[in-house]
C-alpha cells in the first residue's frame, strides 16, 4: 500500500546530485530520483516500527526508458516471520529477479 502511494504520487525524476535527499524535502517537492524514493519509503516504515533498510543495484526493464541500464535503488523491510522483503517504489511493485542487490545498508 505504502510502495504503491509513493509510486502513484510522487513524481519520478533524475537527479543528478550525489546523496540522498531528506524525505521532507521530497514530499514538499513531490518528486524524486529512486534513492530518494526509497529513502522515503524507509523513513515512513522506520517511524512504523518496521526495520527497513536501503538496498542499491540494478534492475533490469524491458521497455527503453529513463532507468534502463542505470543504477537503481530500493528499499527493504524486515516482516516479522518471512524475513526481508524488498519494495521498489519507483516501479511500485515488490522487488523480483529483475533486481540485482550491490550493496545493503
Amino acid at each position: 500500500m505504502l510502495n504503491q502511494h509513493i509510486y502513484t504520487n510522487l513524481n519520478y525524476v533524475k537527479r543528478d546530485e550525489e546523496g540522498v535527499q531528506s524525505s521532507l524535502t521530497t514530499l514538499n517537492n513531490n518528486e524524486g530520483y529512486c534513492r530518494d524514493l526509497a529513502n522515503l519509503f524507509i523513513d515512513i516504515a522506520r517511524s512504523s516500527g518496521f526495520a527497513a533498510r536501503f538496498v542499491s543495484g540494478y534492475v533490469y526493464t524491458e521497455d527503453v526508458d529513463e532507468l534502463s541500464g542505470t543504477t537503481h535503488a530500493w528499499a527493504e523491510v524486515l516482516i516479522p516471520g518471512a524475513g526481508w522483503k524488498g519494495f521498489d517504489p519507483t516501479h511500485g511493485c515488490l522487488v523480483g529477479a529483475y533486481h540485482i542487490a550491490v550493496y545493503t545498508t
